[in-house]
């Protein structure tokens, strides 16, 4: 949904009517729909690009949190998976 669609809709407080703050919003509805449809992705960064220079688009807190979960729940899987391996694969040296 672009700016103006976001402000006829009312879903902004108010005092927050800025265009940065709304492609906050924007990337943060982005990264929560690609990452639940890629529960593999492990990080994913998002621009905007204009003119020469790029600015970039912050996430805001709940992209990343939605990131940093993710994470932390694929490394304690792992860390599951590495500890099954161990317990059944247990061979002193020869």
């Amino acid at each position: 949904m672009d700016y103006d669609g976001l402000l006829r809709e009312n879903r902004l407080p108010r005092e927050k009517h800025s265009k940065f703050f709304c492609l906050e919003r924007l990337g943060e509805a982005i990264v929560d729909h690609v990452m639940g449809l890629f529960p593999g992705i492990r990080t994913m960064t998002l621009s905007l690009w204009k003119d020469p220079p790029p600015l970039p688009l912050s996430l805001g807190r709940v992209g990343l949190t939605v990131r940093e979960t993710r994470l932390r729940w694929e490394e304690r899987e792992s860390r599951k998976q590495w500890a099954g391996r161990n317990e059944t694969n247990q061979e002193g040296p020869e």
